[in-house]
């Protein structure tokens, strides 16, 4: 049975709960190792407390914190469980929001660098153990000082965001596209195939970016240089073959504009 407050909240009468099983309240967030886990603490402790995913009578999912507790009769046999559980919604909101701060760009919505580390570390380990190819294609806007100069900075905000759209359009879900800041962007290829697999990417993302962008009904042009990195043939971890911060690494547009040169950008630099 439940009391009239959580009545309230999953939207299921006092009477409809009468006699049914928690799985009622099963949002399917979680897997079966997590009830048996969540069980097997309870049934060993005789009280588990942590964060889980209840549904409502509509069928949407909402996150609780939750305590159960086993009340046992004077023999220390449990006889029924009492669940306590608060709706955490906006703490939740608010973690998710704090957590997309830290982790991606707010003018793009791509992963920032923070986040671009993480998954090239996780991308790097996974072909470590798979014996496959990681690509990282660095990519630098050409002709961006000049679009703020002449339009204005909100022309600019739109570039890097329709840039960065298109950078999306060009790789696959397991890949990403991602903002360091200003004008440059890293992708990062996962399980790559050959050569040419990767400078086909490249050459996708170039013809996407200089196509002219609209903006005010003014048609604005940007073109851009790559420089790729291929893991394990350039290095075995991020900071061997990562650029550094300084001197910036122009190696790409020394090579030639619009080139995607198969090399370390920091074995490049003069």
């Amino acid at each position: 049975m439940m009391n009239p407050a959580a009545a309230a909240v999953t939207g299921f009468s006092v009477q409809e709960a009468l006699g049914q099983r928690p799985s009622l309240w099963r949002s399917n967030r979680h897997d079966v190792a997590f009830y048996e886990q969540m069980w097997r603490t309870i049934l060993d402790t005789g009280q588990w407390v942590g964060d889980i995913w209840n549904r409502n009578k509509e069928g949407v999912a909402f996150p609780v914190l939750l305590s159960v507790t086993a009340v046992r009769d004077p023999s220390s046999l449990a006889t029924r469980y009492v669940g306590i559980y608060t709706d955490i919604t906006e703490r939740k909101r608010s973690e998710e929001e704090l957590w997309r701060r830290a982790n991606f760009d707010v003018l793009t919505g791509l992963p920032n660098r923070m986040l671009l580390h993480e998954r090239l570390d996780r991308a790097l380990a996974r072909a470590g153990r798979e014996a496959s190819a990681v690509a990282l294609l660095f990519v630098d806007l050409d002709g961006f000082k000049p679009i703020n100069d002449r339009f204005g900075h909100h022309a600019g905000d739109a570039v890097l965001h329709g840039v960065a759209e298109r950078m999306q359009s060009k790789i696959r879900e397991s890949d990403t596209a991602a903002r360091l800041g200003g004008d440059e962007f890293v992708i990062l290829l996962q399980a790559v195939g050959s050569d040419d697999d990767v400078r086909q990417v490249a050459q996708a993302v170039l013809a996407a970016v200089q196509e002219p962008l609209k903006w005010e009904g003014q048609a604005i042009g940007v073109s851009c240089s790559i420089g790729i990195a291929l893991f394990p043939r350039h290095a075995h971890d991020r900071e061997a073959c990562w650029p550094r911060p300084t001197p910036r690494c122009t190696a790409p547009r020394r090579l030639a504009k619009d080139a995607c040169p198969f090399r370390p950008r920091q074995q490049s630099r003069a």
